[in-house]
């Protein structure tokens, strides 16, 4: 069982991974690095189950996750105003399949 400054700080390393496989550029990094941070939140997840932390005793570990979560999204959002110049119409779906592939077995089928 992991402990809340553990917990804390499992998330904290798995946001960082993830933002420097972000930073990187590189798809299968990122896809890597999302494995380690459900692990990590899942740790968060159990531990609110067993009560609330203080606020106030793990405020430094609540500051890092934040810290490191504002990195991920400014990272996203970076990464999703570069995607809108470099491709203005959307190639995937919500679900990440591919929108020309379905545009194509579309035609395919007319």
């Amino acid at each position: 069982m992991t402990n809340t400054p553990d917990a804390f700080t499992d998330v904290t390393v798995a946001l960082r991974d993830l933002a420097n496989a972000l930073k990187s550029g590189r798809p299968e990094l990122v896809l890597a690095a999302e494995t380690p941070l459900e692990t990590a939140v899942r740790g968060l997840v159990h531990l609110s189950k067993q009560g609330n932390p203080d606020p106030l005793r793990h405020r430094k570990g609540i500051n890092g996750v934040r810290e490191a979560l504002a990195t991920v999204r400014l990272l996203g959002d970076a990464s999703t105003t570069l995607e809108r110049i470099v491709r203005p119409a959307r190639t995937y779906d919500a679900t990440g399949r591919s929108l020309r592939t379905h545009a194509s077995a579309a035609e395919q089928r007319a």
